[in-house]
């Protein structure tokens, strides 16, 4: 309701109270004396929209160049370059991620295996993928090994850390292959 009226119709902060009053109204004839409409009035609306969290993380870079020997048999022009390699905080996105409502249903935290009517396995994202699949059954098998449920979970919180840097590595990775 807010993107709407704020967004969409840019309503004035006099058309929000009104309209939160006639729902106000409307609200506790028709349905619940207590009831209340989604917002106070549009300073309430405002501090809400304020309150919002996620949001841009900033942009970082760095610089890459090859450090290695260079002579006439392996020279190559893109040894001679620079690249900037430009990213976002990957612990930062995914922590915003993890605390935005929006998402609340739509992310997976425990590997899956999905197979289709005849028993081949289907890949829909990262937690329906073999290394993720793997990470858990290593984790469950230390679990069992340590019988810990407080270990197990301090495991799985570390997976998540190691799956992001993972994620860093190979994103650094595709970013120097196609730079060649």
């Amino acid at each position: 309701m807010a993107e709407l009226l704020y967004k969409r119709a840019q309503m004035s902060k006099t058309e929000i109270n009104d309209l939160m009053q006639i729902l106000a109204r409307k609200l506790t004839e028709q349905y619940d004396p207590d009831a209340a409409p989604p917002f106070n009035n549009a300073e309430h609306l405002y501090a809400t929209i304020d309150a919002i969290t996620h949001g841009d993380v900033p942009w970082e870079s760095f610089t890459i160049s090859y450090n290695g020997e260079i002579n006439e048999e392996n020279d190559a022009p893109w040894k001679h370059r620079t690249y900037d390699i430009w990213y976002r905080n990957p612990l930062e996105v995914l922590s915003r991620q993890l605390s935005n409502r929006d998402f609340s249903t739509e992310m997976d935290f425990a590997p899956k295996i999905i197979s289709d009517a005849n028993g081949t396995r289907r890949y829909e994202d990262f937690m329906s993928g073999r290394w993720a699949w793997r990470q858990a059954v290593r984790k469950l098998y230390n679990f069992a090994e340590v019988n810990s449920f407080i270990s197990f979970r301090t495991s799985l919180l570390k997976t998540q850390e190691i799956t992001v840097q993972h994620f860093v590595l190979l994103s650094l990775a595709v970013t120097r292959q196609r730079s060649r």
